[in-house]
Formats: C-alpha cells, sequence, structure tokens
C-alpha cells in the first residue's frame, strides 16, 4: 500500500503557502 500524502494550505494576505506532509499508510496510521 502506498503511503498517504496530506495537503496543508494557507493564505496569508496574497500569498498561497503550501505543505506537502507525507503521513504514511492507512494501516499504519491506524494501527490495522
Amino acid at each position: 500500500m502506498q503511503p498517504n500524502w496530506l495537503l496543508i494550505y494557507r493564505i496569508d494576505g496574497n500569498v498561497l503557502v503550501l505543505t506537502l506532509s507525507r503521513t504514511g499508510t492507512y494501516n499504519y496510521l491506524f494501527k490495522k
């Protein structure tokens, strides 16, 4: 199973800030 990615964004004035974070697999996150 491929790791999941979480995209976080915020708008700071007129600038869009994007952050891509690797969260691990679903099984790892939920211990299944």
